[in-house]
C-alpha cells in the first residue's frame, strides 16, 4: 500500500497503521471507516491487501442477513452491482 501511494515506509506506518501485539493494522477513522477510503473510494485500491479485497465477505458479516444489511448502511457498494454466487465468495474467502 505504502508504494501505490508512493510512500516511504516510516511515512506509511506513521500516518496510516496502528501497532499492536499481532502486528500492523490500518487505523480506523471514528465512525469506523477505513483511513483509505476518500470520497467513497479507496485511494491504495491496486495495493490493498487481502482482509480489503475480500471485503465484503467476511464471516461476521455474512452470519446473517440483519448483519449484511447493517454493513450495508456503511458500505454503499452493498446491494448494488451483480449478484456473487456461493462458490465465488467461498473462492474470495478461501484467499483468507
Amino acid at each position: 500500500m505504502a508504494a501505490t501511494l508512493a510512500l516511504q515506509l516510516w511515512r506509511f506506518r506513521l500516518d496510516f497503521l496502528v501497532e499492536a501485539e499481532q502486528g500492523y493494522f490500518l487505523r480506523d477513522r471514528l465512525n469506523r471507516d477505513c483511513v483509505m477510503l476518500e470520497e467513497g473510494a479507496c485511494r491504495a485500491y491496486p495495493g490493498r491487501p487481502i482482509q480489503c479485497r475480500t471485503y465484503p465477505f467476511w464471516l461476521e458479516i455474512l452470519k446473517s442477513s440483519e448483519s449484511w444489511q447493517e454493513e450495508g448502511t456503511r458500505c454503499p457498494g452493498i446491494g448494488r452491482g451483480r449478484l456473487w454466487s456461493f462458490s465465488e465468495i467461498r473462492g474470495i474467502m478461501g484467499q483468507v
